[in-house]
């Protein structure tokens, strides 16, 4: 498990950097506009996350059809669900962090529920 953690890490830092740099280079270079960046870049970084977690990752065989739209639903939940609490935890017990410890914890509880979301269910391996 603690090898599977480590490429799921790994695998987050990669598709974060091609996001990241995909979207300045669109902003940047390309003069797209915030919106058409940031979107195409997110898209990217989703499409390397889901390649390279289904492969690298998990070492999945399910179909792409079906565990395609599994983990664009656990992204999507884990998104909305990690940052909404993020907020209630930072006001409740941190409230001089703001929004910046918001998105920190954010950061850490998406990671985890991502990593969850995919490993028990996404990329289950059938019994």
């Amino acid at each position: 498990m603690t090898g599977k953690i480590l490429r799921f890490l790994l695998v987050g830092l990669v598709n974060t950097l091609i996001g990241i740099g995909m979207t300045l280079l669109l902003y940047h270079g390309f003069q797209t506009g915030y919106w058409m960046a940031t979107a195409i870049g997110n898209g990217c970084g989703i499409v390397v996350s889901y390649l390279l977690n289904r492969r690298f990752t998990f070492s999945a065989t399910t179909s792409l059809k079906t565990d395609g739209l599994r983990f664009l639903l656990v992204v999507l939940v884990s998104y909305l669900v990690a940052y909404r609490l993020s907020l209630y935890v930072i006001d409740f017990f941190l409230p001089s962090f703001g929004g910046t410890g918001a998105i920190l914890v954010g950061m850490i509880l998406y990671t985890v529920l991502n990593f969850i979301g995919q490993n028990y269910w996404v990329f289950k391996k059938p019994s």
